[in-house]
């Protein structure tokens, strides 16, 4: 029979349970190239979209599943004075597209690396996601408004396109970097 888990098992105290639920605010990302961990804001992870195949048999329809494609990384970043997180990011978009020349660089020289780190409360790192082939899919000037009656700060809301996704659990003897 299973342990009843009422509302008071996450107020016992002197146990070896560990019932704890995930805050949202316990997480870093780590964009190469990018000062990304003090900047970092929010995000929404990529998510696998999965397309289903038809198969007509006989007097049915059987579905199997088709293409797998990651959706876009989004990520709001604080804009600094330094480091220039803006400038960090524009020298990357620079190299998917640099609207000065109309070129565009190889896409080994644009395309990089991400990791995202899940922490518990006491800061152990639970999970890890690694992204790869990441480019940025938007310039990171194009969305802030500037107004001289406001105090709020500088947000960079940048989308990334992403061609991996993978959750890869907790590194072993990982150490927390909060």
């Amino acid at each position: 029979m299973p342990d009843y888990l009422g509302a008071s098992f996450m107020m016992s105290e002197n146990t070896d349970a560990e019932h704890e639920v995930l805050r949202r605010n316990h997480w870093e990302i780590q964009i190469q190239g990018i000062d990304s961990i003090i900047a970092a804001q929010n995000f929404n992870p990529p998510n696998y979209d999965v397309e289903k195949i038809e198969v007509p048999h006989y007097n049915d329809v059987i579905k199997i599943a088709g293409k797998t494609t990651p959706g876009d990384l989004r990520v709001d970043l604080l804009d600094f004075v330094k480091p220039n997180i803006a400038g960090q990011v524009w020298d990357w978009f620079k190299l998917v597209y640099d609207p000065n020349t109309s070129k565009r660089k190889y896409a080994s020289r644009y395309k990089r690396q991400a990791r995202i780190f899940l922490y518990d409360p006491e800061e152990v790192l639970l999970r890890t996601w690694s992204l790869k082939g990441l480019f940025p899919l938007n310039n990171p000037f194009g969305g802030e408004s500037y107004d001289y009656s406001s105090h709020d700060v500088v947000k960079i809301a940048m989308a990334f396109s992403v061609d991996y996704c993978t959750m890869d659990g907790a590194a072993a003897g990982a150490t927390s970097v909060i």
